[in-house]
Order: structure tokens, then C-alpha cells, then sequence
């Protein structure tokens, strides 16, 4: 892989996760606002181990040795933040929506073959 294309692609990651590492900050601190908006989805029991699955989320995918674990879990957590946000407020759904979309591209412009060697077998 040539440096320009490591560069891009190590740059997304970290813009990528950053939204992450600091959601992850407020569910583990329980900031106010953020306990207010789990506790509406029905989430304020578990706010503490949403935030540590978060957190390892993210330094999964910013560290580029384990961006396809972390890739994985993104997949994982942010299908579920979706899902979540389409049963208690659908206008919210474009962010975690616009973060899947961004990984999937991000990893297609890193290396496309091991989704192709994945969908020939």
C-alpha cells in the first residue's frame, strides 16, 4: 500500500473514532446529559458497560494492527445504536449511520480484497 493511501486511511480512523472515544468519556464519567439520554432509550442501567464496549470499539479501530477487530465491532455497536435510535427518536439515526457508512469506506479504500476474497469463497 503505498504512503498516501496509509496516511488517508489512518486519518479516518482517527477522525472516526474520536466521536467515539469522547461518547465513551461521557457514558463512563455518567455526564448528566448522557445519563438523560440513556435513561430515555431505557439504557441507565448499563451506561458504564456500553461505555467500556465503546471505548474498546474504538482503540480497536484507531490502532491499525487491530482495525479489522475494530471494524467488526463498529459493525456490531454501531448497528446498534441505529437500532436504538430508530425505536426512540429516528431523526438521531443519521450520525450513527453516517459512522458505518465512513468505516465501510474507509476500509474499502484501505484494501478491498479481503472483502472480495470473503464474498468469492
Amino acid at each position: 500500500m503505498n504512503h498516501r493511501r496509509t496516511v488517508i486511511v489512518n486519518f479516518g480512523a482517527a477522525a472516526l473514532t474520536i466521536p467515539l472515544f469522547v461518547s465513551a468519556f461521557n457514558k463512563l464519567t455518567l455526564q448528566p446529559s448522557m445519563v438523560e439520554t440513556m435513561r430515555t432509550m431505557g439504557y441507565d442501567t448499563i451506561i458504564r458497560t456500553i461505555g467500556c464496549l465503546e471505548l474498546i470499539t474504538a482503540i480497536c479501530f484507531a490502532i491499525p494492527l487491530t482495525r479489522a477487530l475494530g471494524f467488526f465491532f463498529i459493525n456490531i455497536y454501531l448497528g446498534g445504536a441505529i437500532a436504538a435510535e430508530l425505536a426512540s427518536d429516528p431523526s438521531q439515526v443519521i450520525v450513527p449511520l453516517f459512522m458505518i457508512i465512513t468505516a465501510w469506506v474507509l476500509m474499502l479504500y484501505d484494501d478491498a480484497k479481503w472483502l472480495l476474497r470473503g464474498l468469492l469463497k
